[in-house]
């Protein structure tokens, strides 16, 4: 991971206040660890939800899902702090159909360079989500595929998971798919080869896996995540997914009530490596007062 993408994981949400871009440094003389470089304009509402990405092109590119922005913007950041809006990611038909609304994650480049993403909504009935791609050469915006086209889909599909390069120039990630009995669900991996557009099914987990969130991969051809799953219920549990196989394997569970300071309970968000053969993690309840 990038410096530039590791310290948009960093950046501070203040929702009251303008928000603010700054590099992660060495330690200043009065102690600061980084310096702020520029306000974002106030139509790239809450850009920090989904990271930055740093382009062969040498600029900086995110996407806001911006609760508050309506359907969401393409920005690019210049080296020298300046904001441009590059790409809106949504517009209504002449039949009034509005595509992809609220990307959901962090873009990742192909080796064409174009930056792909996720997004919640799509030009289809209901919360259909979509993979969408951004070409910054050329500025153009295309909606790629709506989930429920993906194979092996017999229901509707919904991203949990961000997506992650591979190693050979595919991307992996995580979609959950409604499973045939009533009120189950079922968390699928899919590979895409951003090249050909094609899509392969690399395996599903056990049915009621609701929860997949961005995931890791550990380098010895393993992804990692956190779930709010079974086979915990609602406590949550890590599990990793063997990622040329699609095998599913639970690792530990959360056990920890309302207020335990032992296991906690319902993990937020993914988990993040630190190096040292360690991933890092957080929980909604437990832990010490």
């Amino acid at each position: 991971m990038s410096a530039h993408r590791l310290l948009s994981r960093l950046l501070p949400v203040l929702t009251s206040l303008l928000p603010v871009l700054f590099p992660v440094t060495a330690a200043a003389a009065n102690g600061s660890i980084y310096q702020p470089l520029a306000g974002f304009p106030t139509n790239v509402k809450s850009p920090e939800w989904n990271g930055l990405t740093l382009h062969s092109d040498g600029n900086l590119y995110g996407a806001n899902s911006s609760f508050d922005n309506g359907p969401g913007l393409i920005f690019k950041i210049y080296p020298d702090g300046r904001v441009e809006t590059v790409a809106r990611l949504a517009h209504e038909d002449p039949d009034g159909v509005v595509r992809s609304i609220n990307p959901s994650e962090q873009l990742e480049p192909d080796s064409a360079g174009r930056l792909w993403g996720i997004s919640e909504k799509s030009l289809e009935p209901g919360w259909i989500s979509s993979l969408f791609h951004f070409t910054p050469a050329s500025g153009r915006y295309v909606e790629f595929t709506t989930y429920d086209a993906l194979p092996g889909a017999t229901a509707p599909v919904y991203p949990r998971s961000n997506l992650i390069p591979d190693g050979q120039g595919n991307f992996l990630f995580l979609a959950t798919m409604a499973a045939p009995a009533a009120g189950k669900f079922q968390t699928v991996l899919y590979r895409l080869e951003p090249l050909s557009g094609t899509f392969t099914k690399v395996g599903a987990a056990p049915s009621n896996e609701k929860e997949g969130w961005s995931f890791v991969a550990d380098g010895e051809g393993f992804l990692w995540a956190t779930s709010r799953g079974i086979p915990n219920a609602g406590m949550g549990s890590i599990f990793k997914i063997n990622a040329v196989t699609g095998a599913h394997s639970w690792v530990t569970g959360f056990s920890g009530g309302e207020w335990s300071a032992e296991r906690g309970a319902m993990p937020i968000e993914g988990l993040r490596p630190d190096g040292q053969g360690f991933l890092w993690g957080t929980t909604l309840s437990g832990g010490l007062d």
